[in-house]
């Protein structure tokens, strides 16, 4: 268990607790006070960033009880059936005023393995520029929206043809009007913040809509490049805050610890490649997320008992800075803390999740698609699942029908398909 100790071990527990009560004071607060944060959407678009909401929204609920800018921020949140199902115990969230959206931002991708002439730094950027798309459909009105190709590929073509989420599609659907968008983020190096954050500011001219972001940041900025801090930085703090931890222990750990599974569709980003729209490269970044009690066994299971971890830290941390109920409080607090860690340490030793692949066969396809047999998974656990060459032609088919898309080329063979729209 030696290792787990270090990964898992008290000090960074605490701070990771301590980074989700922060972010439920300060992103109400700068919501308040800078006018360029008065946003109405709150994206959560990584995995990573996941957990760290979740502590969020249970840090608020124990921040309400002062009243202020926390109690009316939680009370106007609201959240996708999907969140509202993975919240702790007797929380929901029904606010109307400020809503939160996941957007599969996901981007590691191992395109090379079934690609090798391929260049994999160039799928991770334009995946993550396909995402950037998506979202920035939503400050459209959902009639709108439904006109918008990066939208329609992934409500139409991912969510509905690939995965058959008709409920998830009809969501994203029907989510309100954005007028203002924010984002948690997680970061280790720096680039996904910086491809994410820049392709919002060379897609979107109104400035009321450049997202503002909070982010946690591993290793306190130890792993964080320069070439990407400088961006982010220059962000501080007109639109950025930062949050220092020494170790994200979530972060690339799977459903266990993330809450949530990534599966890409490469076989989709490669016939995207030559599609147009508006007479420029309409590339598809084909990629979903799925809850782990999707995932069977004991994913869901496990993540409960990180999350306790983390809501136990919270109340430590809670008891020590804002409740100050005496020291017999405080022994408690951190009592139920250690015991909660332990309980998660003497799991995550049996079940050894730190180490166990995750099973896609799981993640059941529509019939009208089936994987090639390749299915594989990178480090940081993103399911890749090419496709069989009849479901390929299918996803070909499908692109070729959303508006706007005038022509596709076969990436395999030389036939052209036109689409007459």
């Amino acid at each position: 268990m030696g290792c787990l100790e270090n990964i898992f071990s008290k000090e960074n527990i605490k701070k990771y607790s301590e980074a989700c009560l922060d972010l439920a004071v300060q992103i109400p607060e700068s919501r308040k006070n800078w006018k360029h944060r008065n946003f109405d959407t709150l994206i959560i678009p990584s995995r990573g960033a996941f957990p760290f909401f979740l502590g969020m929204v249970y840090s608020l609920d124990k921040l309400k009880k002062f009243e202020g800018v926390q109690e009316e921020f939680y009370n106007n949140l609201g959240a996708q059936n999907t969140i509202n199902s993975l919240l702790p115990k007797n929380l929901e969230l029904k606010g109307k005023d400020i809503r939160t959206l996941l957007i599969p931002f996901t981007a590691d991708l191992n395109i090379s393995k079934i690609y090798p002439d391929q260049n994999n730094d160039e799928f991770i950027y334009k995946t993550r520029k396909y995402w950037a798309n998506v979202t920035k459909s939503f400050s459209l009105e959902p009639s709108e929206r439904e006109k918008d190709p990066y939208f329609r590929a992934f409500t139409d073509l991912i969510l509905r043809d690939i995965e058959g989420k008709e409920e998830l599609a009809k969501e994203y659907e029907c989510f309100p009007r954005a007028k203002g968008f924010s984002i948690i983020d997680t970061v280790i190096s720096g680039r996904a913040s910086n491809d994410i954050l820049k392709s919002f500011d060379e897609l979107i001219e109104d400035p009321k809509l450049v997202p503002s972001a909070s982010l946690i940041i591993d290793e306190n900025g130890e792993k964080l490049k320069s070439k990407y801090s400088q961006y982010l930085y220059s962000k501080v703090p007109k639109l950025v805050d930062i949050h220092y931890i020494p170790r994200i222990v979530s972060e690339d750990k799977g459903a266990s610890f993330l809450g949530v599974a990534a599966v890409i569709y490469p076989s989709v980003m490669k016939q995207s490649l030559n599609s147009r729209y508006n007479g420029k490269e309409f590339f598809i970044g084909a990629g979903s997320w799925h809850k782990s009690s999707d995932l069977g066994g004991d994913y869901s299971e496990n993540f409960k008992f990180f999350m306790e971890m983390i809501y136990r830290g919270i109340d430590l941390s809670f008891e020590k800075n804002y409740e100050s109920k005496g020291e017999k409080s405080l022994y408690k607090a951190r009592e139920k803390f250690e015991e909660s860690r332990e309980s998660f340490l003497e799991r995550e030793d049996e079940i050894k999740a730190l180490k166990k692949s995750e099973n896609i066969d799981v993640l059941n396809l529509t019939r009208n698609y089936s994987y090639e047999g390749g299915c594989y998974e990178t480090s940081s656990r993103v399911f890749h699942a090419p496709f069989t060459e009849k479901s390929e032609e299918r996803a070909i088919n499908h692109i070729l029908s959303l508006p706007g898309i005038r022509y596709s080329k076969r990436v395999k063979g030389n036939t052209l398909a036109l689409n007459p729209a």
